[in-house]
């Protein structure tokens, strides 16, 4: 809607309440006051001593901190709880859907994921020390941001007038990078259109291609998604553990039953994958 229509216009109101988006951003804004307000409740009683209750989870560190020296706003409070929730969950969740596509088809990734799981962990849970050591998990992170990135686009507008190229760009003028055909351009990676874990499993090439335009998953620059390493290491966390004890077999025939890319706020597989989970 903010495409063609200014926020808090008579149209966009309008708009808004007739799809039912104001009433949305209204449930999502209530349902963030409580669970702040809880988190604040229950980190005054425990600074007062009236309970022990410790939480540790991100929101609660943050709650915490504004408690103690009340550095950021409610409403900064909440804006960022809202895009903890965004970067940490909905985008790392939508990563992983498309991750258990892409390998429930591929046995022969599993076989290599599960190697190197095997020989790194030997059975026990992921730490973070590992994640470096995880090569072929991150690779297989990577090539599906690659090639099924969770933002698939961003909309920008230039504060000044500027220069694209040759395309000169008046100051206000809406900009839509899109991430998806960047990334499947021929003349930058080898084969765009097949899916590739083994691209990015040295990491020295898997780290020069989020610094040099050529694989913008996460944004670039000083606009890059703040959530980035967290989601990385979230995914990575969730990867093996996942692959140390599951096995993923596509039950879809997509000759007739294909899964597509189904754009709302991120970009997901459609509701119609179906996929066979077993223990290992």
């Amino acid at each position: 809607m903010r495409r063609f229509l200014k926020a808090d216009s008579f149209l966009y109101n309008l708009i808004g309440k007739f799809t039912g988006v104001i009433e949305a951003i209204e449930y999502c804004g209530n349902t963030l006051d409580k669970i702040i307000n809880e988190r604040r409740e229950a980190v005054k009683q425990r600074i007062s001593g009236a309970n022990d209750d410790e939480y540790s989870d991100i929101l609660s560190l943050l709650v915490e901190a504004n408690v103690l020296e009340n550095l950021l706003t409610d409403g900064e409070v909440k804006s960022n709880s809202m895009i903890m929730v965004l970067a940490g969950h909905e985008t790392t969740s939508t990563l992983m859907q498309w991750v258990s596509y892409e390998i429930s088809k591929k046995p022969e990734i599993q076989d290599k994921l599960f190697k190197e799981v095997t020989e790194v962990l030997n059975g026990r849970d992921p730490t973070y020390e590992d994640v470096e050591k995880l090569h072929y998990v991150n690779a297989v992170l990577m090539e599906t941001l690659r090639y099924r990135p969770p933002v698939s686009a961003i909309i920008r507008q230039a504060n000044r007038n500027t220069t694209l190229g040759d395309y000169p760009i008046p100051k206000g003028t809406t900009i839509n990078p899109m991430f998806q055909y960047l990334h499947k351009r021929p003349d930058i990676w080898t084969e765009p259109n097949s899916y590739m874990p083994e691209r990015f499993v040295d990491p020295q090439f898997r780290e020069e291609s989020q610094h040099n335009l050529t694989f913008l998953a996460f944004s670039f620059g000083n606009r890059q998604c703040i959530g980035k390493k967290f989601s990385l290491l979230e995914a990575c966390m969730i990867l093996a553990k996942l692959i140390q004890n599951y096995k993923f077999r596509l039950l879809n025939d997509e000759t007739v039953d294909p899964v597509v890319s189904h754009i709302r706020v991120v970009n997901r597989p459609s509701k119609n994958m179906k996929i066979e989970i077993t223990r290992r």
